[in-house]
């Protein structure tokens, strides 16, 4: 991935950290 972090996704997406994360980790 680019240097984008999980935050900037969650901000991105305007979702959670966590939810991103489990997305990710799926």
């Amino acid at each position: 991935m680019a240097a984008v972090t999980i935050k900037d996704i969650a901000k991105i997406c305007n979702v959670g950290i966590s939810t991103v994360s489990r997305a990710i980790n799926d």
